[in-house]
C-alpha cells in the first residue's frame, strides 16, 4: 500500500505550474491564487517568462476576460505555452520556474 505524502505549499504550486503548462490553456493567475494562496508571479522567473514570450514560446496575456467575468474589470492574467513552446515544454519549464 502506498502512503500519501503531503506536498509543501511551494511544491504544490510548482506542480500546478508544471501540469498547467502542459496544456494549451496554460494557467490563469486567479485560479492559481485560489488553489495556492500565492500569486503566480511569485513562482516564476519573470525575466525568463518575458524572454520566452518575446521568442514565441509563451503567451503572457495580461488582459484576458475571466470565463465568469461579466464586467471587463474582472480580467485575469494567464500564462500559456504556444505550439512552439509545447514542443519543448520541459526546457521552457526549466527556465521559468523560480
Amino acid at each position: 500500500m502506498r502512503k500519501a505524502v503531503p506536498l509543501l505549499s511551494s511544491e504544490y504550486a510548482q506542480e500546478l505550474i508544471v501540469l498547467g503548462m502542459r496544456m494549451k490553456d496554460g494557467i490563469e493567475s486567479r485560479q492559481f491564487l485560489k488553489h495556492t494562496g500565492a500569486h503566480l508571479r511569485e513562482h516564476l522567473n519573470m525575466e525568463e517568462v518575458e524572454r520566452l514570450s518575446d521568442a514565441g514560446y509563451l503567451l503572457w496575456q495580461q488582459e484576458i476576460p475571466s470565463a465568469h467575468a461579466v464586467i471587463p474589470e474582472h480580467s485575469t492574467l494567464a500564462l500559456q505555452p504556444t505550439e512552439k513552446g509545447l514542443a519543448v515544454i520541459d526546457s521552457v519549464l526549466d527556465h521559468i520556474l523560480a
